[in-house]
């Protein structure tokens, strides 16, 4: 397979001496290696949260900040269309108050039916630092798949920080 590349001239043309000969603009790769090749579309729109479902690729963030007596809650970051997607996610957190193991805090994926699965989740130990960062590649089968900023209910003196950004490559 032959592949147009430009920039094999310009790298030859820096070398002293070289003269462009016809096929040098070209990449030869053997069908043997069967290579991949990402071709993300562009980001379509950068959200600050994610309501609305996304056909095309974006950038979103949310940030989270929360000082005393809170509820419970989540704030989508991303909603999906069927489709393969290539994710990449990032995250940190912080918190400091009252230790509470069980508690929920982080990013996670949610199907259409409900069920939801953490990426990644901030231990609610007083002191808790984590940053965190992950690429994935998704084929969603159905519409309305989501990525959440969760964050689980707080008392007086909890201090929680979260903020979570995707870039989201559509493929297909």
């Amino acid at each position: 397979m032959r592949v147009p590349s430009p920039r094999l001239v310009r790298v030859g043309s820096i070398v002293g001496g070289s003269q462009a000969e016809p096929g040098d603009s070209e990449a030869t790769i053997p069908g043997v290696l069967q290579p991949i090749i990402e071709l993300a579309s562009p980001i379509d729109k950068v959200l600050v949260a994610a309501a609305t479902q996304r056909n095309d690729s974006f950038f979103s963030t949310f940030e989270l900040n929360v000082a005393g007596v809170a509820v419970a809650g989540g704030t989508d970051i991303a909603h999906f269309s069927k489709g393969l997607w290539i994710l990449e996610l990032a995250y940190s957190g912080m918190f400091t108050g009252t230790t509470n193991g069980p508690l929920r805090d982080g990013v996670s994926l949610n199907d259409p039916d409900g069920v939801v699965a953490f990426f990644i989740r901030l231990p609610r130990v007083t002191g808790s630092q984590l940053a965190w960062t992950q690429r994935y590649g998704f084929s969603f089968q159905r519409d309305d798949f989501t990525i959440t900023l969760r964050n689980d209910a707080t008392v007086g003196g909890d201090v929680l920080v979260q903020t979570a950004s995707i870039n989201a490559r559509r493929m297909l």
